[in-house]
């Protein structure tokens, strides 16, 4: 792997620029035009070794699919329903490799979530594939020994894990950090005071330490990594982030903006009160979560994987704030 300086489905069938060649891997992208899919993405394209890449999708008439379609990849318009397993397996028919992921956002539901990363699964066996990476959260119920069993999408996403595992399919683990877009969406967490200071409130220590990455920049480098890295692939796991304290996140946020932002814990209650109507089912799960990155830690105790494994540095956390627009910081 190049080391770099460290500072019904539908086709399109594009003029490959990738690679033309049928020997070269098939790679498969659940979710190509997002967050994640779409760094896996742009990491494989920008490798130094040859893939062919087909990326999965809703619609491939949006802007976001056409410019992979414009860079040689193969663009695929599929619902993937657990209802409609053959839609799948016609998505991945010839794949090499695979990489899958679930949106929980999309099914507000572990049940179904875990229904449609089981049927990836299924469809990636069945086509035999060499490789399924799966986008891999740990159980926040079993880190914590039953503690907290509020947050569903680490748990069906968990059990994914335990499916794919036991189906004896060619497995790696990309598990990504705690999302850097998070901090700055955090409407429950990030709250102006009037007097054009900000409090960032929740219901954990401010010493407490995240993983943190910014997921479109730099989760597929971690997927390049577990794909081309001769230590790991088949039964390798690799853990996406930066370790920072919450603390250490807000100060920088708060240099960057030029407003005074300060971090402060309060008790989860009161925290969980301020939650708007709309959005106060999420409450609890997120106070689940937060608070079991500080008993036992985003990973389970686990660090992230050593960035000299990857083909670039990925962003800190600075540099993440300073590629963001100042019209999208707080003001």
């Amino acid at each position: 792997m190049r080391k770099l300086n460290k500072k019904s489905t539908r086709f399109y069938t594009p003029n490959m620029t990738i690679s033309k060649l049928l020997t070269t891997p098939l790679t498969v992208i659940v979710g190509i035009t997002g967050k994640q899919g779409g760094s896996v993405a742009r990491a494989l394209i920008a490798s130094d070794k040859p893939y062919r890449l087909r990326g999965l999708t809703r619609d491939i008439t949006k802007e976001s699919a056409r410019k992979f379609v414009d860079e040689g990849v193969e663009m695929v318009a599929v619902n993937l329903s657990a209802d409609r397993p053959e839609e799948a397996l016609k998505a991945f028919a010839g794949a090499d490799i695979a990489f899958t992921m679930t949106n929980w956002n999309e099914y507000l539901d572990g049940e179904k979530e875990l229904a449609v990363g089981k049927m990836l699964v299924d469809a990636a066996k069945s086509v035999g594939v060499k490789l399924l990476i799966w986008s891999a959260i740990e159980s926040f119920t079993e880190n914590t020994n039953g503690r907290f069993t509020l947050a569903q999408f680490c748990d069906s996403k968990a059990a994914v894990t335990a499916y794919a595992r036991a189906s004896g399919v060619p497995l790696a683990l990309a598990k990504p950090g705690f999302f850097a877009t998070n901090i700055l969406a955090a409407f429950y967490a990030l709250k102006p005071q009037g007097d054009d200071t900000y409090l960032f409130t929740l219901p954990i220590s401010g010493a407490t330490r995240v993983p943190l990455m910014d997921p479109a920049h730099d989760y597929g480098l971690y997927v390049q990594a577990a794909i081309e890295s001769p230590e790991l692939g088949a039964g390798s796991e690799v853990r996406g982030g930066q370790m920072i304290s919450l603390e250490e996140i807000v100060a920088q946020l708060s240099q960057v903006c030029g407003k005074k932002i300060t971090y402060k814990q309060v008790e989860r209650e009161a925290w969980m009160a301020a939650f708007p109507p709309s959005a106060k089912f999420m409450a609890p799960i997120l106070g689940d979560m937060f608070q079991t990155f500080e008993a036992v830690g985003f990973f389970g105790g686990k660090l992230p994987t050593n960035t000299d494994m990857l083909a670039r540095s990925p962003r800190t956390w600075m540099e993440t704030l300073e590629a963001i627009p100042k019209n999208q910081l707080p003001a």
